[in-house]
């Protein structure tokens, strides 16, 4: 199959949007890891969902956006995305988990340190 030039565009788009939805995948996965203190097994079932799921929707996109042709420029544009998120959106991200992460700590340090926390312990 023959793509016209706009549709080439419109294909690397699809696949620079893919790629950041796969990062964005990544990070969650990334966060979950930190939250939860995880073990080298519970890792290594991280790693095998991420592989997983990332696969089938790097496959899923690849056939909606191109007929599942694998092309040069989809696989750029997939890697473009996903550099694009890791160096960019990513920090902010994390940078917003860790935030979230401490504000709760230090509220949770209150709660404990005032009446909320004694009532709680009885």
């Amino acid at each position: 199959m023959l793509f016209a030039t706009s549709l080439q565009r419109w294909v690397f788009l699809y696949m620079v949007y893919g790629g950041i939805v796969l990062g964005f995948f990544y990070d969650v996965l990334r966060i979950l890891r930190r939250t939860l203190h995880t073990g080298p097994w519970l890792n290594a079932v991280f790693d095998l969902i991420f592989w997983v799921v990332g696969a089938a929707f790097v496959f899923g996109v690849h056939l909606w956006a191109c007929h599942g042709e694998v092309r040069y420029y989809t696989l750029l544009g997939l890697a473009a995305g996903a550099a694009f998120y890791m160096l960019g959106m990513s920090r902010l991200i994390m940078a917003g988990y860790e935030a979230v992460r401490a504000a709760i700590k230090k509220a949770a340090a209150y709660l404990a340190a005032t009446k909320v926390g004694a009532f709680l312990k009885r």
